[in-house]
């Protein structure tokens, strides 16, 4: 038998074994809910430090390859080149969490007739006018956020300090645009929302122009 549900106090006391659906691929846990969730978690952990070693090695390739690209290095940079297109990515979990949500504030327009309605309402109705929010005035430019964002959100998943080391120039860059924008370094991208990602980006831009 199937069960779907999101009663985890319900699953807990049913089923013997938990089938994950992420990315089109199944992935199957044995036990009740609450053991699948503890294996997850130990599983996640694993995958970022690997992630994250990963990440300071392609940082550290791809820092040879710019500095001796066109140089007296040029042989180990391309070989270096080769040997970074042949790293198999490590693919971290998706952490879950739920959705990030906001609504405007609204005040009432005006009444609204019973002849507007179908079905006729059996009391009185009225109008809701929302507030227009001003989007967020990052001290960055538009492009510059835009990439803070491609970075933290791209495959492997892994920490802000290992996914922005190349966009930020370093591992220490990046970690140090991160606490000035009041960002623990070990946040995933998709746990931050636009503000974060534009208070990122305008202290990156301060340490490049430093």
């Amino acid at each position: 038998m199937v069960v779907v549900s999101h009663d985890r106090y319900f699953l807990d006391k049913v089923v013997t074994r938990i089938w994950e659906l992420h990315d089109g691929k199944i992935e199957v846990y044995p036990g009740n809910y609450s053991h699948y969730w503890r294996l997850r978690t130990e599983k996640a952990k694993v995958l970022d430090r690997q992630a994250d070693r990963q990440a300071d090695k392609i940082a550290d390739l791809e820092a040879y390859i710019r500095k001796y690209g066109a140089g007296q290095r040029a042989k180990q940079a391309k070989d270096r080149e080769k040997k970074l297109e042949r790293i198999e990515r490590v693919e971290t979990m998706r952490e879950i969490v739920g959705p990030v949500m906001g609504f405007g504030e609204v005040e009432r327009a005006g009444a609204v007739g019973p002849t507007l309605s179908l079905p006729s309402p059996s009391g009185p109705s009225g109008g809701c006018a929302p507030h227009r929010c001003e989007p967020p005035r990052p001290r960055a430019w538009r492009t510059e956020v835009f990439g803070c964002f491609d970075r933290a959100r791209a495959p492997p998943r892994t920490t802000l300090r290992a996914a922005l080391a190349v966009w930020a120039g370093s591992r220490a860059n990046a970690e140090a645009a991160l606490r000035a924008a009041g960002v623990d370094p070990k946040t995933r991208g998709e746990q931050l929302d636009v503000d974060a990602f534009a208070a990122i980006a305008a202290n990156r831009s301060a340490l490049v122009h430093q």
